[in-house]
């Protein structure tokens, strides 16, 4: 059964290590048919971010010869944008005269320049205010800007250990319910990230109740994302996230994205 992979990134996101030919090579090995390039641009609280403009031309034509080369895979052209809402008036300016198939919205930074990645936690504690924080931030996201598809709600569980094997998020229903109710009311889609299954989470997120309370809360959109950032990694866990839609009644709201319209995806 083909799927789409609606979150990868290259060599043209600055942590990037695949190149995009041998990113469309790994997707028709995983029966992946449409695939979004969605590279970072990030928004930092108090520093700018460089690299997204150092590589745009190249990056644009990049895509372009892989639609030729690769005529069996959808390719679109696709953004992640982190934190977007520290800096509007940039947001704004940077959109501004530039068209993408598909817009991510993330956070991968807190306030004060903090980086979740790089962020350890001695104990729950410490971990429970970060968290907080993130969902905290990821609401005024919501709140502030227009985007496609919320990336993975669940990140900081993927970089925490502390958290434990099993990392539920259920700890934090309060602060997430109201995220999946506003990304609910704005037909923002929610994605399944399979970036954990071959880390130390083990497993695709985020959490199946929070799959089953995104549709109680009327949410009828939902994108697939490996969040691939290096060789063999695009379409990873798709088939346990496709278990995953199934099981929270979601199956039937799997889209992707093209020139920002939401077109459904049939597994």
């Amino acid at each position: 059964m083909p799927f789409c992979d609606m979150h990868t990134h290259t060599v043209f996101s600055f942590d990037g290590e695949n190149f995009v030919s041998s990113l469309c090579s790994d997707a028709l090995k995983e029966n992946i048919r449409a695939v979004a390039m969605t590279e970072h641009m990030d928004f930092f609280d108090g520093r700018d971010y460089a690299y997204y403009g150092l590589f745009e031309e190249n990056r644009y034509k990049a895509v372009l010869k892989a639609r030729a080369l690769y005529p069996s895979i959808e390719i679109f052209y696709g953004i992640e944008l982190g934190q977007p809402h520290y800096d509007p008036l940039g947001t704004a300016d940077f959109l501004k005269g530039r068209s993408f198939d598909i817009i991510l919205g993330s956070i991968h930074d807190l306030r004060g320049g903090r980086t979740i990645y790089s962020l350890r936690c001695r104990d729950m504690k410490e971990c429970d205010r970060i968290m907080e924080e993130y969902f905290y931030e990821m609401e005024l996201m919501l709140e502030a800007f227009d985007f496609d598809v919320l990336a993975h709600l669940d990140y900081p569980a993927r970089v925490f250990p502390c958290m434990g094997k099993e990392a539920s998020l259920k700890r934090y229903d309060g602060l997430i319910l109201p995220i999946l109710e506003k990304c609910a009311g704005k037909g923002v889609a929610l994605e399944i990230n399979t970036a954990g299954t071959d880390k130390w989470l083990g497993r695709p997120g985020p959490d199946i109740w929070v799959l089953e309370a995104f549709k109680k809360a009327g949410g009828e959109r939902v994108t697939m994302g490996s969040d691939s950032h290096r060789p063999g990694c695009c379409g990873r866990g798709f088939k346990e996230a496709e278990s995953m839609l199934r099981e929270a009644g979601l199956a039937g709201c799997l889209v992707y994205y093209k020139g920002r319209r939401a077109l459904p995806w049939v597994i």
